[in-house]
């Protein structure tokens, strides 16, 4: 019986959907923030679809992240895909403070315009208080973590080809 080689872009297996997974962690977090850092309303069914909507959320950005055959632009795409998600939810978490509403993005992008240039003195005052900068310390921590996290496994794995090469 002749064995049949499977090409090696062809997913299979679970552990292919893992690093997908992944992204459901940061997401959660910053949903978490916010809804912390905003007093939302807290109930258990809240919390259901806020895990929900991660988890979904999460994998589809995921899969966007793991798209690629090389890892090297999986990392990039991720790093870009954490920091976007950060601005985004720091963007909610200033517009909540001001309006004391959650507004929708096609709502707030509309407004964008109007806040840079007649609100810029209290978007600046609230970003540099100290409940602003903890959110955005907060907010930006996946994206900081990951990235410590990818540079020196990186680092790790330049080290051992360098070792490697030395005793070839």
């Amino acid at each position: 019986m002749k064995s049949v080689n499977k090409p090696k872009h062809v997913r299979t297996g679970a552990g292919e959907f893992a690093p997908a997974l992944f992204m459901a962690l940061p997401i959660a977090y910053m949903e978490l923030v916010l809804r912390l850092m905003t007093a939302s309303r807290n109930t258990a069914a809240s919390w259901a679809v806020t895990a929900l909507f991660s988890l979904c959320y999460g994998c589809a950005v995921g899969l966007v992240c793991t798209a690629s055959k090389r890892a090297r632009v999986n990392r990039a795409v991720t790093a870009a895909m954490l920091l976007l998600l950060a601005v985004v939810y720091a963007v909610a978490y200033f517009v909540y403070r001001e309006f004391h509403v959650h507004y929708d993005p096609k709502t707030i992008l509309s407004g964008a315009a109007d806040a840079a240039g007649g609100f810029a003195g209290d978007v600046l005052h609230m970003v540099c208080s100290p409940s602003g900068l903890l959110c955005l310390f907060l907010l930006f921590a996946p994206f900081l973590l990951y990235v410590l996290v990818v540079r020196r496994f990186d680092a790790a794995i330049v080290s051992a080809q360098t070792r490697w090469s030395v005793l070839i």
